[in-house]
């Protein structure tokens, strides 16, 4: 089956399945097994593209680091934090990774390439000086995960014509992570007053970090849509010539 074909018929599903998980784990009990199943979809959708193009390929690979993460926290166990985490940190590496793929200018890699390994190395100098005895491995490797969904998503809305729906679901998840980092922070790391903005936004009557991250999945799951036009594009135009 013709990509395009496929498009056409997967993708509405895909969407409906994706709105169907969000309705889910709103209004349904257990809603972190409907979090699970938008996140499994999502990685499924993408899987439904073979492509030899690598920026197809590195996304299929993000997002199924993605589901072995959530895999350990929603689905095994809370018990093994480390490896999801380390997970999502890879998956944001492999994000990075596929946007470099769209800058043309060596100088412009190389600078994206030295500003990643500075935003890292500050998060995990902030992390070991600021939170002292409270500093663990879950803590450095949270603020490095942070640091990178906050580049990557200034980096792809810098190219947000060459993959719209990735700096959408990157904008996204970094809305939904900056709410979960508050509900980990808050109480464990720092303490605010229960009036304060930032301790109602991370105690709302119901999951927004989650009600986030799934229209977050789904975004950056359609991105690789993107990424197989684009390729089509590229063989179009090297015919012509």
């Amino acid at each position: 089956m013709k990509n395009k074909t496929l498009y056409y018929i997967s993708t509405p599903i895909f969407v409906a399945a994706e709105l169907a998980t969000l309705l889910c784990m709103l209004f349904a009990p257990h809603s972190e097994y409907s979090l699970y199943a938008a996140i499994t979809v999502a990685f499924l959708y993408a899987l439904l593209f073979n492509s030899t193009n690598a920026k197809v390929m590195i996304m299929q690979i993000a997002l199924l680091f993605t589901l072995a993460a959530n895999t350990f926290l929603v689905g095994v166990t809370t018990q093994v934090q480390w490896f999801a985490i380390s997970a999502l940190f890879i998956c944001q590496t492999l994000y990075f990774a596929r946007l470099l793929l769209e800058l043309k200018s060596t100088k412009w890699i190389a600078d994206n390439i030295a500003i990643r390994i500075i935003l890292v190395a500050a998060a995990i100098t902030s992390a070991v000086v600021l939170l002292k005895n409270k500093c663990d491995y879950v803590s450095i490797i949270l603020l490095a995960y942070y640091v990178s969904i906050v580049h990557n998503a200034v980096l792809a809305f810098c190219m947000f014509k060459k993959s719209p729906m990735l700096a959408i679901g990157l904008l996204l998840l970094l809305f939904s992570q900056t709410i979960t980092g508050l509900n980990i922070a808050i109480g464990t790391y720092i303490n605010v007053p229960e009036s304060s903005i930032l301790y109602i936004i991370s105690h709302t009557s119901f999951n927004l970090a989650w009600a986030l991250y799934i229209p977050s999945q789904t975004f950056i799951a359609l991105s690789v849509v993107d990424a197989t036009k684009e390729k089509k594009n590229e063989d179009r135009t090297k015919e012509a010539k």
